[in-house]
């Protein structure tokens, strides 16, 4: 018998008398009765009646509007903007151009609409489910009329469009003001010793990541989530402030020694593991929970622990499309009821898993999970934080110096997203095709859009000759990966038949490696080690693998030259894995490359080249490390040696020097090190995987000389 909701909200038995019960007439409550099943299915089919009449309005609109009529409003509607929204007109250049331009939305409007309502779906509560036409819970397809509610958000270039977003920029804009003013300083009133570390700590572990691994990605919306941080909302979280706490900690200098806490960085990432279990056992994933797996993916695979690096993005991505972020959010804005701030943070957390997707597909040299994008970087509309300030924090004293400089952070993660268009087309490429000779065409086309991305470029976006010090980390990133890029494309060809193809591709890569290591240099004299990012690593070690090849096709000079690059990378990948281990399984493969190099006869040093400064000659030769190898195997690292600037590289600048220093060649050093290790065993779990890739060098020096014979060839 059901019972009376007064009777069920104080737990006691009803008598299920009509009009009224017992319970209620003794109380003098009113007497409610629930609604009866079949009520509950009437106003859940009026409700899902109501969306499907939304969803259908909507297509319609979209489907009688022609390219022709999109263009002539565009104008008419640029113009009434510029006469009516004064706000607007005042706006900078670039977002005027966001407001107006839509030829790349517009290219891909219809098969956005497309895509957009074939997956989503009305659940039995009335609630919106993003599930595809095979889906047992999909909706059926969406017939019938009804009356439609108002839009706000028209067809992309209409004037109802051209106006939505106008309003939606300026409203951005409104929160960005209050973020210094307002949020900030009530998000600092919020105590961190819940967390167990003092205030000060706790934004001095928010600075470093703002400042320096913030920008890389992008993936959390700082004014939505300082907001949110002080007032408690939805889009802030303690895993998510658990997650930015374990990955900044690792850079934090140690110099404070007494308040800084060596393992504070594990102690946060365990509890952030925590704190997941709470997140998983919500009915849908939230925001904050992606954003925070998101950055310990990134964590883990700079600490060397790569599986779950790969097993936590793994897990944001299918988060990410169980609540529809991987549809345009602009399309269903209506019916999830967001604002411009909720479709900005949509807009930037998808783009940012499609940045670090790449990241991570290129590093472990695997397929990536993203392969498109519901929102071109013409659709990001807060670029308020370009001018803002960037200055470096808690850096050594060295480089006390650095002179204030726009912090360009949204125009970076928009050429992020662009680059990273072309990224994915060139691994789909060499991971489809392969080593084939019919592949070049690919090639030089991939190529020549890559060249094309650059010279589109903003200067302020470029690291170019004569700059007195470096842009800040996220903009040197940029200009790593893109000469990295270019390597990455044409290694294939390093190993074709052409020998006139190979040699052209190799003079490009070793270009491209140079300047690499011109970027390197000035980074470093600007940023200190401890604060370089798992992306540089890699490029760094990129550059490297061209550096052995250079060494080895070279003569005199230039391969004195390929060597001081070589000497330099290793250096750099010795002491960036101190503080991100994961890049320590570069190093193996560098001596690798070293070893194949001996193996297929190449003479194991030139000697005599030249004369060093102090009148000693030099012999470009590879040589055991003075450390037991099982205990440099358990940290990746090996030991540096001092940089001796005033003489032409000796072999101790690999930081693989002999017992007492004798040099004892490339198979001497050889067959020291390899007795503890498989050179055909790949370790699964930490760091760079190189091997992994269809492009992998060993293909470059051939495929008959696998690294398992290599251990037969002393």
């Amino acid at each position: 018998m059901p019972a009376v909701m007064s009777c069920k909200s104080r737990k006691i038995k009803c008598t299920g008398e009509h009009p009224i019960c017992r319970a209620c007439q003794r109380s003098d409550n009113t007497c409610v009765w629930p609604a009866n099943s079949q009520t509950r299915n009437d106003q859940a089919d009026a409700r899902i009646q109501e969306l499907e009449s939304a969803l259908r309005e909507s297509q319609r609109q979209n489907q009688r509007l022609s390219s022709q009529q999109r263009n002539e409003s565009t104008i008419h509607a640029a113009s009434s903007i510029d006469d009516n929204v004064s706000p607007a007109a005042s706006l900078p250049s670039l977002t005027q151009q966001h407001l107006t331009q839509h030829s790349p939305s517009d290219a891909r409007s219809n098969t956005i609409d497309a895509t957009i309502w074939s997956q989503v779906g009305i659940g039995e509560d009335g609630a919106i489910t993003y599930n595809g036409p095979t889906s047992r819970f999909h909706a059926a397809p969406l017939t019938g009329s009804g009356p439609s509610p108002s839009t706000t958000q028209g067809p992309p270039g209409s004037a109802q469009d051209v106006a939505s977003n106008a309003a939606h920029v300026e409203r951005l804009r409104s929160q960005y003001d209050l973020l210094d003013t307002v949020w900030v300083p009530l998000a600092k009133s919020k105590s961190m010793a819940a967390f167990g570390i003092s205030d000060e700590t706790g934004w001095q572990l928010l600075d470093m990541y703002w400042t320096w691994l913030h920008p890389l990605h992008n993936c959390i919306y700082r004014p939505v989530f300082i907001m949110d941080m002080a007032l408690n909302g939805t889009y802030y979280s303690d895993f998510l402030l658990m997650a930015i706490f374990a990955l900044a900690a690792r850079h934090l200098s140690r110099q404070e020694g007494d308040s800084i806490d060596s393992n504070m960085g594990e102690k946060f990432f365990s509890r952030a593991k925590m704190l997941l279990m709470d997140e998983l056992d919500n009915a849908k994933p939230r925001i904050p929970t992606i954003q925070g797996l998101l950055i310990l993916g990134g964590r883990q695979c700079a600490i060397g622990r790569s599986s779950q690096g790969w097993l936590f993005t793994g897990m944001a991505i299918r988060m990410m499309v169980d609540i529809g972020i991987h549809l345009n959010a602009n399309r269903i804005a209506e019916l999830e009821n967001l604002t411009p701030s909720e479709i900005e943070t949509r807009k930037r957390l998808y783009n940012s898993a499609f940045i670090w997707d790449k990241t991570l597909s290129l590093a472990l040299g695997r397929p990536p999970s993203l392969t498109g994008s519901p929102y071109g970087p013409d659709e990001i509309f807060d670029h308020y934080d370009n001018q803002r300030s960037w200055q470096p924090n808690d850096v050594d004293i060295t480089n006390a110096a650095y002179s204030p400089t726009p912090m360009y952070n949204t125009a970076t993660f928009c050429a992020f997203c662009q680059l990273h268009v072309i990224t994915t087309d060139m691994m789909m490429l060499l991971f489809d095709r392969g080593h084939t000779e019919n592949i070049y065409p690919e090639i030089e086309s991939m190529s020549n859009r890559l060249t094309a991305w650059y010279s589109e470029l903003p200067s302020s976006l470029k690291i170019e000759e004569g700059m007195l010090q470096c842009s800040p980390p996220h903009i040197a990133s940029l200009n790593f990966l893109y000469h990295a890029l270019h390597i990455l494309l044409l290694r294939p060809l390093l190993h074709s038949p052409n020998a006139s193809l190979r040699k052209l591709s190799l003079d490009t890569c070793v270009n491209h490696s140079k300047n690499i290591h011109t970027i390197h240099d000035l980074y470093t004299k600007s940023f200190p080690h401890r604060l370089m990012t798992y992306q540089v690593s890699y490029c760094v070690y990129t550059a490297a693998t061209v550096d052995v090849l250079d060494m080895r096709r070279s003569e005199g000079v230039a391969r004195i030259e390929a060597a001081r690059r070589l000497g330099m990378a290793v250096r750099t990948l010795q002491e960036e894995a101190k503080h991100t281990p994961g890049s320590g399984r570069s190093l193996d493969t560098i001596r690798r490359q070293l070893t194949v190099w001996e193996a297929s006869g190449t003479p194991n040093a030139p000697h005599n080249v030249t004369q060093g400064a102090a009148g000693d000659s030099v012999r470009l030769e590879a040589h055991q490390s003075g450390v037991d190898r099982r205990e440099e195997s358990s940290r990746n690292v090996a030991t540096p040696q001092p940089l001796h600037t005033s003489q032409i590289p000796l072999a101790s600048d690999f930081g693989i020097v002999g017992p007492q220093g004798v040099n004892e060649g490339i198979s001497g050093f050889m067959s020291r090190y390899q007795s503890p290790f498989s050179f055909g065993m790949l370790d699964t779990g930490a760091g760079f995987h190189p091997d992994s890739f269809p492009w992998d060098m060993s293909e470059v020096f051939g495929n008959s000389q696998g690294y398992g014979a290599l251990e037969h060839n002393d």
